[in-house]
């Protein structure tokens, strides 16, 4: 996908990606060169996460995430969706994302018995 930089009015070039982790669908959006024409030191790529439905995730709890990264670390991780993964499990080990699922665990199970 083509977009443009409105600083520099460049095209900047996005991959799109569809995953899903722990059975919730995201797509992943990565731009390996969102400021061209700048030099290797200042590169910056630019990744969005967002879950299908906006459903939380371990690094968003609306469900959208944007971020700006030096690319290096992108490459270093073996790429958009590697890195996303990796960022995705890191963060789920938080205090705050277990309490999440434990909760959305206890929804889950109260629910079935409101439908009766």
């Amino acid at each position: 996908m083509a977009q443009e930089n409105r600083q520099t009015r460049q095209p900047v070039i996005y991959e799109t990606h569809h995953i899903t982790w722990e059975g919730i669908p995201i797509t992943i959006q990565y731009c390996a060169d969102w400021l061209p024409n700048l030099t290797i030191e200042f590169a910056m790529a630019h990744v969005t996460v967002e879950s299908n439905d906006r459903q939380a995730l371990p690094i968003t709890e609306t469900g959208f995430k944007s971020h700006f990264i030096p690319p290096d670390h992108i490459v270093d991780h073996g790429g958009a969706v590697a890195f996303v993964e990796a960022w995705l499990d890191h963060d789920a080990q938080s205090k705050d994302w277990k309490a999440h699922v434990e909760a959305q665990r206890q929804e889950s199970l109260f629910s079935c018995y409101s439908d009766s």
